[in-house]
């Protein structure tokens, strides 16, 4: 499965059960999920704003790169091109249309948790996934 930064935040911030049976799942081998690199960066944007004391945040950042290290897929230039055009296309995240992308060449499902999203490239005829859909 390739989750985009919406379920990623949730599965390594979050508390919600449905996302921790999830983590659990995959930190036990019995799901793979993976993320293009450019998701990561969502994910370090997210706590650049956190108000975390300094001798936590520098132990808390080297764990999640870490962490990101086991999910993390590194896009080449035709994935990149890819990406670039879809995003154009459809006027959305870079992102998401890594995260299109690398589904797409993985023949794997892309899972967010933005509805208005899922409605958008459903209609543009991807193949995504709700979070809700797979929990």
């Amino acid at each position: 499965m390739i989750i985009d930064s919406t379920v990623l935040k949730e599965l390594i911030f979050g508390n919600n059960s449905k996302y921790q049976k999830i983590r659990k799942k995959f930190e036990g081998g019995e799901l793979t999920i993976r993320i293009p690199d450019v998701v990561k960066y969502d994910v370090f944007k997210t706590i650049i704003n956190e108000n975390i004391p300094e001798e936590h945040f520098t132990k808390l950042v080297e764990l999640i790169v870490r962490y990101l290290e086991y999910l993390t897929v590194n896009l080449d230039h035709t994935h990149i091109t890819d990406a670039i055009s879809i995003s154009r296309d459809l006027k959305v995240d870079f992102s998401v249309a890594a995260c299109l992308v690398l589904a797409n060449s993985l023949m794997d499902v892309y899972v967010t948790a933005n509805r208005e999203l899922v409605e958008k490239l459903r209609k543009n005829g991807y193949s995504v996934l709700h979070i809700n859909e797979i929990l």
